[in-house]
């Protein structure tokens, strides 16, 4: 009798790793024999991926210079609060901080720009030439135009734990003469970053299309103008000589002269 090719059951089995899903299956029919060709058993790996939420807030800051004191410094601090959401895994924040601009330093000691819990990396250059046009016109001093100092924070971090790296360090005057605005407000941006294993892990964020947003922590430094009194002081030495001659005439006509 001619065999019947009838499927009488069907067996599946699920298997999961750390990272995949393997899915088995096996076909039974109601023959005693098979052909040597066909595929009996059948199996699948699928790549698993888990969600991750990460946020970065960090503190907004203000300064002010005076246009063409180059010793000048004042204290900043920034801060940058890393919040884990979803689930426990290890994560490492990139921090990156403009220290250079031109050949003047932004900061008044560099070797002094530590951040707690964070490792030093390797500076990196900015990728504009043209410094002083680009930040006249933008009033973003980043590192697309300055040297960056590099900061690796590492951690393994619970769900619902947050973390708070500072940034603190005295702002220093000198690269300021050297972009020619005597009044201007520029925006001092660091940036944090997330790095993760992608194989392991997928961050969770519909806006950003799975990858994590690059957060920009801001200092706005004002620079004003050097006072001049100079019409001040001839308007007042005017005044007071047309008042005095007024006060001369009256009193000649009065009679006391």
């Amino acid at each position: 009798m001619a065999s019947t090719d009838k499927v009488l059951g069907k067996c599946l089995r699920q298997w999961k790793t750390d990272h995949v899903v393997t899915n088995g299956g096996r076909r039974r029919s109601g023959n005693q024999e098979h052909s040597p060709s066909s595929e009996l058993y059948k199996r699948k790996e699928i790549d698993v991926k888990y969600n991750i939420f990460v946020s970065v807030e960090s503190s907004f800051n203000y300064c002010n210079f005076t246009f063409g004191t180059n010793n000048l410094q004042k204290p900043v601090q920034q801060s940058i609060k890393v919040t884990n959401s979803i689930r426990a895994f290890n994560f490492t924040v990139v921090i990156r901080v403009p220290v250079k601009l031109g050949n003047k330093d932004i900061w008044v000691d560099l070797s002094s720009l530590q951040i707690a819990d964070c490792q030093r990396d390797k500076d990196e250059e900015p990728v504009v030439t043209d410094i002083v046009a680009q930040t006249k016109e933008k009033k973003l001093v980043d590192c697309s135009v300055a040297k960056c100092r590099v900061f690796r924070c590492s951690r393994f971090m619970g769900r619902k734990e947050s973390k708070t790296y500072t940034i603190s360090a005295n702002l220093s005057s000198a690269w300021i003469e050297q972009i020619g605005l005597p009044s201007a407000k520029f925006l001092l941006t660091s940036s944090a970053s997330l790095e993760y294993d992608r194989d392991q892990y997928i961050f969770f964020s519909v806006a950003t299309n799975n990858n994590p947003p690059v957060h920009k922590i801001e200092t706005e430094v004002e620079v004003f103008p050097v006072p001049d009194f100079t019409k001040e002081i001839v308007g007042g030495s005017l005044g007071g000589l047309a008042f005095l001659a007024l006060l001369t005439a009256g009193l000649y006509k009065a009679g006391f002269f």
